[in-house]
């Protein structure tokens, strides 16, 4: 920990899975005083109105055919007799329930709105290491509905062309 620096802004984490990052101030025996900018929070992802109707836009813009293909082969009956609205609805939720399925329980710094001078003891710390060395971003990138079609008609179907013969 001596190699550290006072006045270098570093990312802790403790023991109890506690992540913050701040400027150190003073180095201590028994440990680190450290100006806390960013506290680690639990994010709770969810889809943007812009995504969801990016989503039915994009679903919207295939066959009917395709997406009731699409709802069976996922396991749904709700491809064979629904509305094309119910089909689009369903095939909507099942990929927001998929995009968002990789983002659960995602931790992330946040800059605080003002800074925290606190005290960190050595026995706490489980390691400690320079921002700089570190990526503390990550944002949702866009969906693409295509690429989810792909994958539904991965065993065979690849394009709409296949399943307009089916009709």
């Amino acid at each position: 920990m001596e190699a550290f620096k006072v006045g270098e802004h570093v990312i802790v984490e403790e023991d109890d899975d506690t992540t913050r990052a701040g400027f150190l101030m003073d180095y201590l025996d028994d440990g680190w005083v450290l100006n806390v900018t960013h506290k680690e929070y639990t994010i709770i992802h969810a889809v943007s109105p812009e995504l969801k109707a990016d989503i039915r836009a994009q679903l919207a813009g295939k066959s009917t055919v395709h997406l009731r293909l699409a709802a069976v082969l996922n396991g749904s009956l709700t491809g064979l007799v629904a509305k094309r609205y119910d089909v689009i609805e369903y095939l909507a939720g099942l990929f927001e329930d998929k995009l968002m399925g990789k983002y659960e329980a995602t931790r992330q710094l946040r800059e605080l709105k003002a800074p925290v001078k606190t005290f960190i003891s050595h026995g706490v710390i489980r390691t400690m290491e320079s921002t700089t060395d570190r990526n503390i971003s990550e944002e949702l990138n866009g969906f693409d509905v295509d690429g989810a079609l792909e994958e539904i008609f991965a065993e065979g179907l690849t394009s709409e062309d296949e399943t307009d013969k089916i009709e």
